[in-house]
């Protein structure tokens, strides 16, 4: 970046002194032809206002001793009088530029090129009266010759010019950058650096980014320990009761106990290892995931019909109740979620208890009612129910056969989908989880 940076302020810099030579040797120019016709225009009213006699040989210099050329002309454009020249012999002057120009606003100018390229004559004509004008001309530098005459100077300065600018280029572009290498240095404090105003933004992304990646970074490494401590219990009593049996050690009744918890702490690790996996997909799957028309009163449907004999099992009534609702989703992340809800009421519910699942129109949304009269969850851990293998109850947990992860598979779900997810729950009485999408249009 640096020496983009200072590539470009060369570059800049050179097109500036180069247009600046060139509009300065134009500008010298126009004021030496101002002041080339100015001296001819004084002598040639000089002669204007004096008697002319055209007799006479006219010898014309100013101080410097430069020479001038006069030459008479007449209403028809015939030369009378050319003190350089046999007037005779010379053309006619009629279709001159200065000469026609003299005619109609009694003065005209005129500069040509002569026989060298960095030479012309510059010439003035003066209206005498209704049948004579004079002109008077000299020769002087051209554009191209002032040029090279000022060359060498205009070179030296812009070679001057150029270096104390290669000078300041590389001081202001350490000085532009400094503020981003002190920055680069002190990602964690970025407001700590002076930086410009316009860098700002840039600044509160920059540290929004980075505290992201170290928020990102801290979850990974507490869902590797949490992954890597969810998996020692099963495995650790797996791998006890296995011995025992190996062993010869256990009795057949007790055999049959321990290959009881072994068929059980396995299950519980296949469930927490499908967890474990749905939640890595849903972390690669991105926001703007392609979406279909699915009919969330069908998805419930199928889950609650899928949950009747757990629910049988642990003694709770499920019911199902509402109306066909199409929302914008993927119908197996929907199943998923619905799923999750479902299994958690009736895992954490009581003895005779019962699930309510209803899907319900609104008029830009569908709402997904999961409500059951479960144990409740204590207000200081509503806010952190959500969490990767966050439990209130562990020892309850690991009874029921939770893993941890099913409401952190939900709400990722719910983001997923740009759908809301609230929680009503009350200690004793039970919870209400509300998830609302947008329709389908």
């Amino acid at each position: 970046m640096k020496k983009k940076i200072y590539s470009h302020f060369m570059l800049v810099v050179t097109l500036a002194i180069l247009l600046t030579m060139l509009s300065s040797s134009f500008l010298f120019y126009r004021i030496f032809k101002e002041q080339m016709y100015g001296d001819i225009r004084g002598y040639a009213q000089l002669i204007a206002q004096s008697e002319l006699n055209a007799h006479m040989d006219w010898a014309l210099y100013d101080s410097s001793g430069e020479y001038f050329r006069l030459t008479v002309i007449d209403a028809d454009g015939n030369v009378l009088y050319d003190n350089e020249a046999d007037a005779d012999s010379m053309e006619n002057h009629s279709n001159r530029e200065e000469i026609i120009s003299a005619w109609e606003t009694g003065e005209g100018q005129a500069v040509r090129l002569s026989d060298t390229l960095n030479r012309s004559t510059y010439y003035v004509a003066v209206k005498l009266d209704e049948n004579t004008v004079i002109r008077v001309g000299r020769d002087g530098s051209s554009v191209l010759g002032l040029y090279l005459h000022v060359l060498p100077i205009v070179l030296v300065v812009g070679i001057l010019c150029w270096v104390i600018c290669l000078l300041l280029a590389s001081v202001l572009t350490r000085s532009i950058l400094q503020p981003m290498q002190t920055l680069a240095d002190n990602l964690d404090k970025p407001q700590t650096v002076p930086a410009y105003e316009e860098l700002q933004p840039f600044l509160e992304t920059i540290q929004k980014q980075h505290m992201d990646l170290l928020e990102s970074a801290q979850m990974r490494q507490e869902f590797t320990a949490n992954v890597s401590h969810e998996l020692k219990t099963p495995l650790t009593v797996i791998s006890g009761y296995a011995e025992l049996i190996s062993s010869g050690m256990a009795q057949d009744k007790d055999a049959r106990h321990f290959a009881r918890e072994i068929r059980e702490n396995a299950g519980r690790l296949l469930t927490l290892i499908n967890d474990i996996l749905e939640l890595s997909k849903l972390d690669s799957t991105s926001p703007g995931m392609e979406l279909e028309h699915v009919d969330l009163y069908d998805v419930a449907r199928s889950c609650v019909e899928m949950l009747d004999i757990s629910a049988q099992k642990h003694k709770v009534g499920i019911r199902l109740s509402g109306e066909s609702a199409l929302v914008p989703g993927n119908r197996e992340m929907l199943e998923e979620l619905i799923y999750n809800l479902c299994d958690n009421a009736i895992r954490y519910n009581r003895e005779n208890g019962s699930v309510e699942v209803s899907v319900l129109n609104r008029v830009d949304t569908v709402v997904l009612r999961v409500k059951d009269t479960g144990i409740g969850i204590p207000k200081e851990h509503q806010t952190r129910i959500f969490e990767r293998f966050y439990r209130v109850d562990k020892s309850r947990s690991r009874d029921t056969g939770g893993t941890g992860l099913g409401l952190a598979i939900v709400k990722h779900i719910v983001s997923l989908h740009g759908a809301t997810l609230d929680l009503e729950s009350e200690e004793g009485v039970g919870t209400e989880i509300t998830v609302t999408f947008m329709k389908a249009k």
